[in-house]
């Protein structure tokens, strides 16, 4: 590709060499854990994505890949490509005006953005990325969860998809089990940057921060959990593709078992349990209902998602 304003390649020869090594590492057979992460690359990458428009698609489909191998990732250089990238995200859906650094990524464009985004959150590494932050972690939190609740109701089946994705890699990564010495192993919520093995001094000064600060109500569901459990279920009934309609169920199964009774509650107030029954319903009679579950079957998963609603 050639600068138009310059006649010049958009990338040197040390860069384009680069580049190439990276493609190979991540066509090789070599499993990702066991790579370092590319960092001169995907800062290029980073460059091209806001230098030159016709590249971002390429980009950001290879950053996209990139972005899964956990080892050894510099947040210093990093960090900043990914909370621009979930900027324009934010710019994109919330349809704010842009700003001459800031532009709306196309829909092709949007759905690898998204992509880059729900894997980063993945794993550890990444969730230390976007969310140890003290000062900005818990907006870049809330700006994931609010894209992924804008595009789980979207028209397009592959930005339902995708959003399906980072909102339940966002629970996951939200949430912990923890041993609790009368009632067993039990999922439980955390905020990130509060209660949570992301804060950056780690998770006894993050205790020290809560313990410091106003009084918890136990009874209070954190807003997070109430925009997850609302976004996953509203009009699941409606969702037929079975990719999304999966992780809806997954995200909703999770947010609840670790939100307690008080989330359970909010639920059945609302009338999940009712919907989640009649999807139940359709999808046996859809497989003839003979077939015995598998543990990964989306049937299964419903089911158990139901009769957390009854006990």
């Amino acid at each position: 590709y050639q600068d138009p304003a310059t006649s010049q390649s958009a990338l040197t020869e040390t860069q384009r060499a680069s580049l190439e090594e990276t493609v190979r590492l991540l066509v090789s057979p070599t499993p990702l854990q066991e790579l370092q992460f590319p960092h001169e690359t995907f800062v290029l990458l980073g460059g091209l994505l806001n230098q030159f428009p016709p590249l971002e698609l390429a980009c950001l489909f290879l950053m996209r890949l990139m972005i899964l191998i956990p080892n050894e990732i510099d947040s210093r250089s990093i960090s900043p490509i990914l909370e621009l990238i979930i900027q324009r995200i934010s710019l994109t859906v919330q349809k704010t005006t842009p700003s001459p650094s800031l532009r709306e990524f196309t829909t092709s464009q949007l759905v690898l953005a998204l992509c880059v985004i729900a894997n980063c959150i993945s794993h550890h590494a990444g969730c230390l990325l976007l969310f140890s932050s003290p000062s900005s972690g818990e907006t870049t939190l809330s700006l994931c969860i609010d894209a992924a609740m804008w595009g789980m109701c979207h028209e397009r089946s592959d930005i339902r998809q995708i959003c399906g994705a980072l909102a339940y890699n966002t629970t996951l990564a939200s949430t912990k089990w923890e041993q609790e010495s009368t009632a067993g192993v039990q999922l439980s919520w955390r905020c990130l940057h509060v209660e949570s093995a992301y804060h950056p001094q780690g998770e006894e000064a993050a205790a020290a921060v809560k313990s410091g600060g106003d009084d918890v109500n136990d009874d209070e569901i954190h807003p997070h959990v109430v925009q997850l459990l609302c976004g996953s279920l509203d009009n699941i009934d409606g969702e037929n593709d079975p990719v999304a309609l999966r992780r809806r169920i997954l995200t909703a199964y999770r947010v609840s078992r670790s939100g307690g009774e008080n989330v359970k509650n909010l639920a059945v107030d609302l009338g999940y349990d009712s919907v989640i029954c009649e999807i139940r319903k359709r999808e046996s009679a859809t497989s003839g209902g003979a077939a015995e579950l598998r543990s990964d079957d989306d049937r299964h998963l419903i089911a158990h998602l139901e009769n957390y609603f009854k006990l």
